[in-house]
């Protein structure tokens, strides 16, 4: 029970035969049934001047205009409690409250002279939240239809919005602020939509609609998040944007706004300033851009080129240097920013060849205006030819990173020899590499399946869970984050008989094409011989691999006389 006081009770919420109540006296008014171990945010709304209350249950309205418990002309205290010793505890997680305050009375001032006011005294506009970077949390910006959430694992900030229920008119509205009057920017939305539908929203600044249908295709997964962006005149000062979701099924789930004016520009190395007696201008090598790169010549520390370089505002931006390395040594360089060093040394490792050219990058805060970027050789044989340097703020970092180099290691040399020991004690490392005939047990099988699909369990609310076994494993086994996943999705049920699941059990083909009709909705034919592992051309079978990791190994399942591969 919860209640709400001043000089008397008005509002009174109760659970009361399996629901969630609004009480006045003796009358218990349903508000939604209640759901054993679900958290549920409640909003109440009190007008002392009519005296009426309006409810929420999870952003939607549930009782309008409802008569107080009692009249008040106040609400300074709230209790909760459980009313009797037979009635199941509750949480309460955090309350927020939010009102205005009585103005005192006070005497009148007398007039003062009249002067030309900074802003329009009618504006009714609200402050802009606080911003990182042009970043606007959605979760700090004013939502209809919509809850706050953080069950997906990956956003930024302390969660992200959820239009809820699943239909169409929830929006967001954020206040920005802008610099540069009628400058176009980006409006950069991160959202992730694990569904197969598409969910379109109408971008709306300043109540004029920008973009009737912004596009927030599915990502793959509702932990898996990336970007989609339109453009926008905004005026210098407080703008308002707000994303309407207008899907049958409402809009994606969204992590938060960036705002920013768009800046991708190229500096060639050549048009640089540079020190005339340690670099030179050279086009023996091809795959430049430009008319040629600068070569550190002689091949000693200390030379340097610097470009200068014009950004629209204040913020941060990467600094993209094109190279090219065909050496065996590295070759860092000191990069300073208007005259501060930002990186003492920046990588600028061998390429492959003289003709071979990839990207090192960096980033900086740049002031709106001018900007001085100097990169000093700092090697002993100087720095990497240069080609040009790339200045730009787009929020995927400018397109695909280059290919990451993939090696070998030694499990030893990562987590020492004592660690090894233990984790082999423990069950986590094979001695010997699993043989392809060798058959899958069910943990293994999903163990897989989490890693594919991207399923990881987190504890919403942390500290709460009573419960110390995950189906008959117990929650200190070291293995038991894969059940937990697979339990929270549910694709492994029907393997549950008087809740357990026998993890170690041989998994047979049948139960893992289950498993995937579960979590995909699509019909796998196959016979019921055991799974087991099989190499395959273009990877290796996840297994606890004796001492070795190989970064560069992908996993790829196939069912003996099935359809079923790893990954799809």
């Amino acid at each position: 029970m919860s209640e709400l006081k001043g000089d008397a009770t008005p509002v009174i919420i109760e659970t009361k035969n399996n629901s969630i109540t609004y009480r006045t006296g003796d009358h218990y008014e349903p508000l939604v049934e209640v759901v054993e171990n679900q958290w549920y945010n409640i909003k109440v709304k009190i007008d002392l001047d009519n005296q009426k209350a309006n409810v929420f249950i999870d952003g939607e309205l549930k009782l309008e205009e409802a008569a107080l418990n009692e009249s008040t002309t106040k609400v300074n205290f709230i209790e909760t409690f459980t009313p009797n010793s037979s009635a199941q505890g509750h949480y309460v997680d955090d309350i927020r409250v939010a009102g205005f305050l009585p103005e005192e009375p006070t005497d009148p001032e007398p007039p003062e002279e009249p002067t030309d006011p900074e802003q329009d005294p009618d504006s009714d506009q609200e402050e802009p939240s606080e911003s990182a970077g042009g970043i606007y949390e959605a979760e700090d910006a004013e939502i209809h239809h919509a809850i706050i959430d953080n069950k997906h694992v990956g956003f930024t900030g302390t969660g992200f919005v959820d239009y809820n229920p699943n239909a169409p008119g929830g929006w967001i509205e954020w206040t920005v602020e802008v610099p540069v009057d009628g400058g176009e920017y980006t409006l950069d939305f991160r959202y992730a939509h694990g569904g197969t539908d598409k969910r379109p929203a109408e971008i709306k600044v300043n109540g004029e609609v920008v973009n009737p249908e912004l596009a927030f295709d599915p990502t793959g997964d509702f932990a898996a998040w990336k970007h989609t962006s339109t453009k926008a005149n905004l005026k210098a000062g407080v703008n308002t944007i707000r994303a309407t979701g207008i899907a049958p099924s409402g809009g994606a789930n969204i992590d938060h706004l960036r705002v920013f004016m768009e800046v991708d520009d190229t500096y060639e190395a050549e048009d640089a300033v540079f020190e005339s007696d340690g670099v030179i201008v050279d086009n023996k090598h091809t795959g430049f851009t430009g008319t040629g790169f600068i070569d550190f010549s002689p091949n000693q520390p200390g030379s340097w080129v610097e470009w200068t370089v014009n950004v629209p505002a204040d913020g941060e931006y990467y600094l993209d240097f094109r190279y090219g390395h065909g050496g065996t040594d590295s070759r860092p360089a000191e990069i300073k920013v208007n005259d501060q060093i930002i990186e003492e040394e920046l990588a600028f490792d061998p390429t492959g060849g003289w003709a071979e050219w990839t990207y090192t990058t960096t980033k900086a805060e740049l002031k709106a205006g001018e900007n001085v970027i100097r990169a000093t050789g700092v090697g002993s044989s100087g720095g990497a030819n240069i080609d040009h340097l790339r200045v730009h703020n787009l929020a995927d970092g400018g397109g695909e990173a280059p290919p990451v180099e993939v090696e070998d290691s030694n499990l030893e040399e990562v987590a020492g020899g004592l660690l090894v020991k233990k984790m082999k004690q423990l069950g986590m490392i094979d001695e010997e590499p699993a043989a392809n005939e060798e058959e899958i047990t069910r943990l293994e099988f999903m163990a897989l399946v989490n890693d594919s699909f991207g399923f990881v369990y987190e504890e919403k609310f942390k500290n709460l869970q009573n419960k110390e076994n995950i189906w008959e494993v117990s929650r200190e086994e070291w293995y038991a984050y894969v059940l937990e996943a697979a339990k929270e999705q549910g694709y492994a049920d029907h393997l549950v008989k008087n809740d357990s699941i026998s993890p170690d059990q041989t998994i047979t083909k049948k139960e893992a094409a289950q498993m995937i009709e579960n979590i995909t909705g699509d019909t796998i034919s196959t016979n019921n011989g055991s799974l087991t592992w099989e190499k395959q051309e273009n990877g290796y079978p996840i297994k606890r691999s004796r001492d070795r990791i190989s970064r560069s190994s992908c996993c790829i399942l196939q069912c003996d006389g099935c359809d079923v591969k790893w990954p799809f």
